[in-house]
C-alpha cells in the first residue's frame, strides 16, 4: 500500500475495519516496523484508535453487513458425518475471506465455502456425506486458525 488513505480504503472495503481512519503517522509507523515487531506495533496502533484485540461490539455491528454480503456470494456445501468427527476452534473463519475456507459447525456437520464457478442462486439446504479426506482437511484448516483452544468429539482431540 502506498499511503494511509489506501490502507484505510483496503481495510474498509475488505470489511476488516469498516470505520478505519488511520493517520499518515500510523501508516509510517507500521511501514517502518521490523517484521518481528510488526504485530506489537499493530496492536499499539489499533489500541490507540480504540480497537480491542479480541472483541469490539461496535466493529462487529459495523462489519456485519459487508461480511454477510461477502459470505452470501460464496458457494456453500453442508457435509455430514455419521460419527462425531469435526473439531471446533476459537477462530472459525479466516481473517481474510479469499478463495474459500472450511470449518466444523458441530461434531457431525461441516461446511465447505468457496468461490462459486457460476452465480450462486437460492437452493435447498441439504447435507451430503463427508469424505474422510474432507474431514481431515477441515480439521487441519480449523487447527491452523485456532489461537487458544480447540474442542472436539472425544479424547482423540488431544492427539492433534
Amino acid at each position: 500500500m502506498s499511503d494511509a488513505a489506501a490502507m484505510n480504503t483496503y481495510l474498509r472495503d475488505g470489511g476488516y475495519l469498516p470505520g478505519a481512519d488511520f493517520s499518515a503517522a500510523d501508516f509510517e509507523r507500521l511501514k517502518a516496523a521490523p517484521r518481528d515487531a510488526l504485530a506489537a506495533e499493530l496492536d499499539t496502533v489499533l489500541g490507540a484508535h480504540g480497537y480491542e484485540e479480541f472483541f469490539n461490539p461496535a466493529l462487529v455491528i459495523a462489519g456485519a453487513l459487508p461480511i454477510a454480503e461477502r459470505l452470501l456470494g460464496l458457494e456453500w456445501d453442508l457435509i455430514a458425518t455419521k460419527d462425531p468427527s469435526f473439531i471446533l476452534s476459537d477462530r472459525p473463519i479466516p481473517a481474510k475471506l479469499g478463495e474459500g475456507f472450511s470449518l466444523g459447525l458441530s461434531a457431525n456437520f461441516g461446511v465447505l465455502v468457496r468461490q462459486p464457478a457460476r452465480t450462486v442462486h437460492e437452493k435447498t439446504i441439504d447435507a451430503r456425506p463427508a469424505t474422510k479426506g474432507e474431514v481431515q482437511a477441515i480439521n487441519t484448516e480449523v487447527r491452523s486458525r485456532a489461537r487458544e483452544w480447540i474442542c472436539g468429539p472425544g479424547d482423540w482431540i488431544a492427539d492433534f
